[in-house]
């Protein structure tokens, strides 16, 4: 695997920074819960635009697509598992149901919150 120079660092950085300052700020916007009381910028932009916006600079550093996307998908394995520590410490010890819960939000942050703008940003 090649080296990263700086300025694939500086980008992967910054949208890890946006990300995670995003998803513990407002955990709830991207789990799967049917009622949440979200917060009042959410009603002016689309959570998803705030994610794609996010991974702008790992995307505008890459050289080529596929490096992009791998860093992408390798970024959003990371940051997703902010919100879930979030949501399983509101829980009380784990049990085999909180950890299939967790699964389930794992996989649905991972597919809505990040296949979505990531699908955006390829096309």
């Amino acid at each position: 695997m090649p080296r990263l120079s700086i300025h694939h660092k500086i980008g992967i950085f910054l949208s890890a920074l946006l990300l995670a300052l995003l998803m513990a700020c407002w955990p709830d916007i991207f789990l799967y819960a049917k009622v949440v009381k979200y917060p009042n910028w959410v009603y002016t932009f689309d959570p998803m635009l705030i994610v794609f916006l996010a991974l702008i600079p790992v995307l505008a550093t890459a050289d080529n697509w596929r490096q992009g996307f791998n860093h992408i998908v390798l970024l959003s394995m990371l940051i997703t598992l902010i919100p879930i520590i979030i949501y399983a410490s509101r829980y009380g010890p784990p049990d085999q149901h909180l950890f299939l819960n967790l699964l389930f939000q794992y996989a649905w942050i991972f597919l809505w919150g990040y296949l979505i703008p990531i699908l955006l940003g390829i096309f």
